[in-house]
């Protein structure tokens, strides 16, 4: 049993009716539970609790056992004179803060935590991908709707900020910024960041000034990569100024062979050259933009879909247009197809746009693969849905 989901259960409320007896059998009500606080401090903010006919506004604190109130140092800790009610599952102790006020003790009956704790044990116990898979296909179509666009809003949003900070380290350089993220997205999963120290080093202003063919502009930048031995000429190195990478800075390993990083910065390595060179207006994930490329290194349609998909939410950096800054925009876009989607797909989800896909790759990613179930609108309803067969069985 965790603090957590006690307290998980005392937010949605389902344990303990709004009127109660305390330990000491003073009458109690709650009015309003409080704010659940994931920082330092008492775990719910501005609660209201009436004791006897007395109206109390503070904070609640929660333990399994009331003698963890001083495992914790509370009893020394001014930012707990303000507690109204501990909540506990064990009453071992007699507790008060600071200023020795005793704290009123409500005690939760173990059985009640017990009946839930059941069915989120063995949503952590699973070994699978997803903890809830037996219970997904049951849950209400709307919610998942509303919880994958809460979610595709929560993975748009952070990419929108990530872009922002790169944005910010090139001193507002909105071309440099662009070519860097595309780079990381090109880089992916493995070799972001090479990626982007590739790019970081490629002087644009003064590649732009040299005449260039694309034989000569692939093995230099190779060479700047370090994937290919050292740099060409002691005159490229006197113009442009740059270092080589060190292989060393690459990784090829749980990569397939078209993912290797020689591949990459190829393929990269065209996209800046067409563009930036030969002025091309094309569009870098249709795949005639990769007609003049050798066919045997050309990137795959999919994989093309999810270089776009990725750079969506940034290509509105440095302008004010705000329908950049939703993640409709990925609604317009063909969903990826990879493991984790295919999972999901199996249950009977269905993904119409990269909006689903992205949406069930952030829940994977930040809620399946962590357990965190408790804060998952998935896991919420089905412990709430016991809590009502609970009640009807009683």
């Amino acid at each position: 049993m965790k603090e957590e989901f006690v307290q998980f259960l005392w937010a949605e409320e389902l344990i303990l009716p709004s009127e109660f007896k305390l330990e000491d059998n003073r009458a109690g009500k709650v009015l309003a539970r409080g704010k659940w606080n994931h920082n330092s401090g008492p775990d719910f903010k501005d609660a209201i609790v009436q004791i006897d006919r007395t109206t109390w506004v503070g904070h609640v604190e929660m333990h399994l056992k009331a003698s963890d109130w001083f495992a914790h140092g509370h009893h020394t800790d001014p930012a707990y004179s303000n507690v109204i009610l501990h909540v506990v599952v064990k009453s071992d102790a007699e507790v008060h803060d600071f200023q020795g006020r005793t704290i009123p003790v409500l005690v939760v009956p173990e059985e009640e935590v017990l009946s839930f704790q059941e069915t989120y044990d063995r949503w952590l116990a699973n070994k699978g991908i997803l903890p809830c898979s037996g219970f997904l296909a049951a849950t209400p179509g709307p919610l998942i709707q509303t919880w994958l666009m809460n979610m595709a809003e929560e993975r748009y949003k952070r990419r929108v900020e990530f872009g922002w900070e790169v944005l910010e380290s090139t001193k507002g350089n909105v071309e440099l910024t662009h070519w860097i993220l595309l780079a990381r997205i090109m880089g992916a999963p493995t070799n972001s960041d090479s990626m982007e120290m590739l790019m970081r080093r490629l002087p644009i202003i003064s590649i732009r000034r040299k005449t260039w063919s694309w034989d000569d502009f692939e093995k230099w930048v190779m060479a700047v990569s370090g994937l290919s031995g050292e740099m060409q000429t002691t005159y490229q190195q006197k113009v442009f100024g740059v270092e080589p990478m060190s292989k060393a800075q690459w990784t090829w390993g749980r990569l397939r062979p078209p993912s290797f990083p020689e591949q990459r910065v190829r393929q990269f390595a065209w996209v800046f050259y067409s563009r930036m060179i030969e002025g091309s207006q094309k569009l870098f994930w249709k795949t005639s933009f990769w007609e003049p490329f050798l066919t045997g290194r050309r990137p795959g349609k999919s994989t093309l879909e999810t270089w776009h998909l990725n750079m969506v939410p940034y290509l509105g950096l440095g302008s004010w247009t705000e329908g950049w800054t939703s993640a409709e925009k990925w609604r317009e876009l063909v969903p990826e197809k990879n493991h984790v989607t295919k999972i999901f797909e199996d249950i009977g989800l269905s993904l119409d746009s990269a909006l689903e896909s992205q949406a069930l790759l952030e829940i994977h990613q930040e809620y399946c693969q962590m357990k965190k179930c408790l804060n998952c609108a998935v896991g919420k309803y089905h412990l709430i849905a016991k809590d009502y067969d609970r009640k009807d069985q009683g």
